[in-house]
């Protein structure tokens, strides 16, 4: 059985707050931070972190646009947002297009911190596996890095 603690809870609310306040502020897209300087990881695979920073890294470079987080998948897009996506990946690479096109496209974007906590035995097992789901990423960074340098950005609905 496991305990849950009121504090928890509370914290909990006060990060979801957060998310809907930057929507509230007018923004198109806020995700979820794992990585802004107030966010908190605890027990956080070694090798997803490396993998994490290095996919923002190269990503930051390719796209020539400053984030920190855009893959989490905890993330508020308004309506016009999700009309005007083009996904293309299945599984967790999704999460690579939801936060990346929506930059390029022009929408605006912000980032809040958020606390993650891995999951404990009796909580499961992910499904996630870098292995398996890592090619997604890279291909969805490649296409819009050839985008971004032969200056096309996917389109806003409506504006084609």
């Amino acid at each position: 059985m496991r305990t849950l603690i009121i504090g928890d809870i509370h914290g909990c609310f006060d990060e979801l707050r957060d998310l809907f306040d930057a929507a509230a502020l007018g923004n198109d897209v806020v995700v979820a931070s794992r990585f802004s300087r107030h966010s908190v990881l605890l027990n956080y695979p070694v090798q997803k972190i490396i993998a994490n920073r290095a996919f923002h890294i190269l990503a930051r470079i390719a796209l020539h646009k400053g984030f920190r987080d855009l893959t989490n998948n905890l993330k508020l897009l308004k309506a016009e947002v999700v009309h005007a996506l083009q996904l293309s990946e299945p599984h967790f690479a999704v999460n690579a297009e939801t936060g990346l096109q929506p930059l390029l496209m022009g929408f605006t974007l912000s980032e809040v911190p958020i606390s993650w906590i891995n999951r404990t035995e009796d909580m499961g097992v992910s499904s996630f596996r870098l292995a398996r789901v890592g090619g997604g990423y890279w291909r969805v960074l490649a296409k819009l890095a050839r985008q971004t340098l032969f200056g096309f950005r996917p389109l806003r609905r409506g504006s084609e």
